[in-house]
């Protein structure tokens, strides 16, 4: 079984492959997102043994909350309006930052 810092790395893979960048304004829903990720999961094989599935078990909400709050700094709103990257070009230059390091 992999570590926390691996399952971050994936969450983070698929969040440059499917976000890119976070652009001002925009609002990404948490839920959509989520549901993208446990796809992501189980379609991608890590190698001919695992899956990514295997690695996070049922447990990818938190993991992935976590992920999207703590490490890449998003603001959660709610669960309907999901995380709004603001006006301040500040903020979304620092979490696009986060996402790409």
């Amino acid at each position: 079984m992999l570590g926390i810092m691996d399952k971050k790395q994936i969450i983070q893979g698929f969040m440059q492959k499917e976000v890119g960048n976070f652009e001002l304004g925009e609002t990404y829903k948490c839920v959509k997102l989520h549901k993208q990720f446990n796809v992501y999961i189980k379609l991608y094989p890590r190698d001919t043994i695992h899956k990514y599935g295997i690695m996070f078990g049922s447990k990818t909400k938190s993991i992935f909350k976590e992920y999207l709050e703590k490490d890449l700094g998003l603001e959660y709103n709610s669960r309907n309006a999901g995380y709004f990257i603001n006006y301040n070009p500040n903020y979304c230059e620092t979490v696009n930052q986060n996402l790409w390091k």
